[in-house]
């Protein structure tokens, strides 16, 4: 994954690295992607429409109107759709052009600058290479001559570091102008309707895109493309719902849970403390993955390198007068991770190269992580069998 970039893509502090390693036939296949988008869009809108215009012939009455109405209402977000992904497509395929000659110029300036015996640096300045001085050294003798022919070379150095800046400037400006035609080519639609498409699924041998996000995913994503830098997500309370929510993780909670609350009690048994501290654990979970923007795809697992996921037993324990117990839990959950291209999946690859040529670099992988508590309440009777239970994860 390239470093992130500390400067927008048209400033003119690009460096010749990063102009040189640009990989414009992303661009290319995103283009390609978005037509074939655009091209399925139209044939099925089509013929959804001469199917629902043809039911005025068979469906009357205010049921028919009423599908017919909100048919014409999907109908105009459909077009626009395809406009935004026509107009994307068009952007993305000049784009990738455009880039290109951009590259080219400053491969051309920066050879021809080496070519003249000078050597080039990263910011674009050029200066006479070792190997130009040393043969300088060896053909003039005193020191004087040697002054004079380096001056003169110098001269042409400093024109070459012209040139080469120029042709990053140029590089910057290019690079700047594609990012905003693709930006406005998505910029009418709604936010539900984002379009970073990273790879069709194949559903009855046709390519079928799934372009649905929500709020979670699209702020991973967004924080992924801007190299935003690791993320410590803490009681936040859209966020604590949200994962909270999620019925894959609360199941692989239950028994940890369980198991502590059982722990709690045996030690109230043991010693009469009501307040129990239970001992911090860590484990692996896993939640859906797919190809959609959606959060808890683009999370899907924990990563043992950052934490995994880890939970904090915090448990009161209180006598009932019919000789069972209650269990009360305030825990803390952390979900740990790196949003980062997974080798294990297809589709996080494509998605990275595609965010890679739209950011030019910028996106680049972070850790983050969530924490958020919860609390359930256990009815146990004296052996630590759960007779009842409430509250999270149950």
């Amino acid at each position: 994954m390239a470093e992130p970039s500390t400067t927008s893509p048209g400033s003119t502090d690009l460096t010749v690295a990063q102009v040189l390693s640009w990989q414009t036939t992303t661009l290319t296949a995103l283009a390609t992607r978005w037509s074939a988008q655009a091209r399925g869009l139209t044939t099925f809108d089509d013929s959804a429409y001469r199917a629902v215009d043809s039911s005025i012939d068979f469906w009357r009455g205010a049921a028919g109107d009423a599908m017919r109405a909100g048919h014409e209402t999907r109908r105009t977000a459909t077009k626009t759709l395809i406009t935004a992904l026509t107009d994307g497509a068009a952007a993305a395929g000049a784009g990738a052009t455009e880039l290109d000659a951009a590259r080219t110029a400053v491969e051309r300036a920066v050879r021809t600058a080496e070519a003249n015996g000078n050597q080039v640096a990263d910011d674009g300045t050029v200066s006479l290479s070792t190997s130009t001085h040393q043969t300088l050294l060896a053909q003039l003798p005193d020191a004087a001559s040697y002054a004079v022919a380096a001056g003169a070379l110098q001269v042409d150095a400093n024109s070459s570091t012209t040139a080469v800046k120029q042709a990053l400037t140029d590089a910057g400006t290019a690079a700047t102008a594609v990012a905003t035609s693709i930006e406005q080519a998505f910029a009418g639609l709604a936010e539900s309707e984002t379009l970073i498409s990273p790879a069709p699924q194949n559903i009855d041998g046709r390519e079928i895109w799934d372009t649905t996000s929500d709020p979670q995913g699209r702020a991973i994503l967004q924080r992924y493309l801007t190299g935003g830098g690791d993320w410590y997500i803490n009681s936040d309370p859209e966020w604590s719902e949200y994962m909270m929510s999620n019925q894959l993780l609360r199941s692989q909670l239950e028994e940890p849970v369980t198991t502590a609350a059982q722990a709690a009690l045996q030690g109230y048994l043991a010693n009469g403390n009501p307040s129990q501290a239970g001992t911090p654990q860590s484990l692996h979970a896993e939640i859906e993955n797919g190809e959609a923007i959606i959060g808890y795809q683009y999370l899907h697992g924990t990563d043992s390198t950052v934490g995994d996921f880890t939970f904090l037993p915090n448990s009161t324990v209180k006598p009932r007068g019919d000789g069972t117990y209650e269990v009360t839990m305030h825990n803390s959950y952390t979900w740990n991770d790196i949003i980062d291209p997974n080798p294990q999946y297809g589709s996080d690859q494509t998605k990275s190269a595609i965010a890679e040529a739209i950011t030019l670099g910028t996106a680049d992988p972070y850790n983050i992580h969530i924490n958020w508590t919860g609390s359930t309440t256990l009815i146990m009777d004296a052996s630590g069998n759960v007779l009842s239970q409430s509250g999270y994860p149950k």
